[in-house]
């Protein structure tokens, strides 16, 4: 069984198929299937023989990337049917472009979307097609509130209707240990996607931590995906919960198998308790698993995909920036009236 392969329709491609039988009787066959196609042996009319004439190339590689600003950033360009050299323009800047490989690759240095006009080509002709690279700046924090003189170890004990006593921004999804005792604190932020895949994330902490992901960017959507309960451990430190970066000792540490898209926001909070005692903290891991086999993240989700998120005030509808009210001018016969909101769009 081969791994997933990009194939454009009306593209020829070069196969090779080996096969040896020794003894007794044996069979071979060569099937394949797509999300739009059930399984099947490859019929006779989808194969030709080396000799007919090859086609015109023709860009098979994804026609988005995703990057983030001051971060490296690696697309390959794909021609089918023996393609080279490559061209690229105009590039983002901080990117550069190998023709012989068709490597795209660099430290973005702008933020942005970019067309990028991409070609490739063989004898028989030039195959070109239009690439859209997003660079996003993301603001690289979540925004991290902390509730002092709060006992219990339990998420259900922090006290989160009532105002914290301190706010901060926090640059990455991990927690400072053995920050204080009798504590609760909420980070809440967004995760940008960096690339379409399956993710799965795994939650830390001391005495009790969870984990809430949404589908998309509205908080309101929000699914618990971890956590961590304040079980008593038969080894200290910690007495409740896991140690640092310990994501394996709970069976609801891990998440379930996650779909994201590339440069999709998608709503994150983080809970934390601690009660009394040293050892408190947390984090979050992650790691893109395809196929869904692997047991230890690859370590703390990063900084630069994470976007602070700030509670729209209670007065207005979430997503507004400015309300104003509006009334005839001085002078002008006119009697409409009403009012105008300035909102942020979703995306």
């Amino acid at each position: 069984l081969t791994g997933a392969i990009s194939l454009l329709g009306g593209v020829r491609y070069n196969i090779k198929m080996e096969y040896f039988q020794l003894t007794s009787s044996a069979v071979a066959h060569l099937s394949w299937y797509s999300p739009s196609q059930s399984k099947q042996v490859i019929p006779s009319n989808r194969l030709y023989p080396a000799t007919v004439t090859q086609s015109p190339t023709a860009i098979i590689s994804p026609l988005t990337a995703v990057g983030f600003i001051n971060q490296p950033f690696s697309f390959t360009v794909v021609g089918a049917n023996s393609a080279t050299p490559y061209t690229a323009a105009p590039l983002p800047p901080g990117l550069t472009f190998n023709t012989a490989n068709g490597l795209l690759s660099g430290t973005p240095t702008l933020a942005g979307n970019f067309a990028v006009m991409l070609t490739a080509s063989n004898a028989l002709g030039v195959g070109a097609s239009a690439l859209t690279v997003s660079i996003f700046d993301t603001g690289s924090s979540v925004i991290r509130e902390v509730w002092t003189n709060a006992p219990g170890v339990n998420v259900s004990d922090i006290p989160t209707g009532t105002t914290a006593n301190s706010s901060a921004a926090l640059g990455t999804l991990e927690g400072i240990t053995d920050y204080g005792d009798n504590y609760g604190e909420r980070m809440r932020g967004y995760l940008t996607a960096p690339a379409t895949g399956n993710y799965y994330f795994w939650i830390a902490g001391s005495d009790a931590a969870e984990l809430w992901i949404a589908n998309d960017s509205e908080q309101a959507n929000k699914v618990r995906r971890a956590y961590v309960s304040p079980t008593a451990n038969p080894a200290p430190p910690p007495a409740n919960g896991s140690a640092s970066r310990q994501w394996n000792l709970q069976p609801n540490q891990r998440s379930g198998w996650l779909a994201l898209v590339a440069g999709q926001r998608y709503y994150l909070e983080v809970l934390h308790k601690a009660g009394t005692g040293a050892g408190d903290n947390w984090a979050v891991g992650w790691l893109q698993d395809p196929t869904g086999t692997n047991n230890t993240p690859s370590g703390v989700v990063p900084g630069y995909v994470l976007s602070p998120y700030y509670p729209p005030p209670a007065s207005v509808a979430p997503g507004t920036l400015y309300v104003a009210d509006m009334l005839p001018a001085s002078g002008v016969t006119n009697m409409s009236f009403g009012s105008a909101t300035l909102r942020l769009s979703a995306d």
